[in-house]
């Protein structure tokens, strides 16, 4: 769909004469078009999201003291892990896992790769670290990563107030005071977690398939790490097969570029529906 901006200040039209929708941006809130005809295209922010056409930025969602209590706690975590990677079960765990890996590749009829390099998760040679919450962190940090997601979502109710009714029905009202221990919401595997990183670490290309993704940074871009952010690419970018195309070209180190990178500022996030193809890289220094 081509746009036609007639002048400042007015709206622009397609080549069909209709209004098209501008990103919305208010208080505290941000919306950044990711398939920019498609987003512009839709009625409302809560469609463009829901499609996974958008990407919205809630800004200041968790404290300066919330940040640092969940950044304390999981670097706290995550050393703990690599002191514990050479311990005795730990490395039997490896073993378990080497035999359950092979074991599923006869399976798939794939050729068993012995040069692919298996470390524990979380071990010595790790560069992310993943900790589901409630098997990694105590009450209270549980406690206040399901405060964030209720948060965020209130947050939505009060400015995008269809997309939470479009996502998940009555499913937050019955259940308003937790996320995390609400039972008919569904999660992904080991989630909600929090991901540290150390040098190199990075999240290969994926696509989330869960009707909303919450990604609150708990470092500051070029304060606390170099490079890396979060990439989307666009229907277009993504190329043949879309999300299935990007996960290809990041196995095989030939990654097309994305369509954008955002870096929001630690306490900030970044909100998701749709399945969107997506890579996180940060990279220390």
């Amino acid at each position: 769909m081509i746009a036609i901006r007639p002048g400042r200040g007015r709206p622009s039209l397609s080549k069909l004469g209709m209004a098209m929708r501008q990103p919305l941006s208010k208080l505290g809130m941000a919306e950044t078009f990711l398939n920019r005809d498609a987003a512009a295209a839709c009625i409302s922010c809560a469609e463009s999201v829901a499609r996974g056409h958008s990407i919205l930025t809630l800004h200041d969602l968790a404290s300066a003291e919330e940040v640092a209590v969940l950044k304390a706690e999981a670097v706290a975590a995550a050393h703990a892990r690599v002191d514990d990677a050479s311990s005795a079960s730990s490395v039997k765990r490896l073993e378990q896992r080497i035999v359950a890996m092979r074991a599923a590749y006869i399976k798939a009829d794939q050729p068993w790769r012995t040069s692919t390099a298996m470390t524990e998760e979380g071990g010595s040679a790790a560069s992310r670290h993943r900790m589901q919450i409630e098997q990694s962190f105590a009450a209270p940090v549980q406690e206040l990563c399901d405060a964030l997601l209720i948060r965020a979502l209130s947050l939505l109710e009060l400015s995008v107030a269809q997309l939470v009714h479009d996502l998940f029905g009555d499913c937050t009202t019955d259940s308003p005071g937790t996320c995390v221990n609400n039972p008919q919401l569904a999660f992904s595997s080991n989630e909600p977690a929090v991901n540290v990183y150390f040098a190199g670490g990075d999240f290969k290309a994926h696509e989330d398939n869960h009707a909303l993704t919450v990604l609150v940074p708990l470092s500051a871009a070029s304060t606390d790490f170099e490079g890396g952010g979060t990439a989307f690419w666009s229907t277009r970018d993504a190329g043949p097969g879309g999300s299935i195309n990007v996960e290809a070209c990041a196995r095989s180190g030939q990654l097309c570029a994305p369509t954008m990178v955002l870096r929001p500022p630690a306490g900030a996030a970044l909100l998701w529906g749709g399945g969107r193809a997506r890579v996180t890289c940060p990279r220390y220094g």
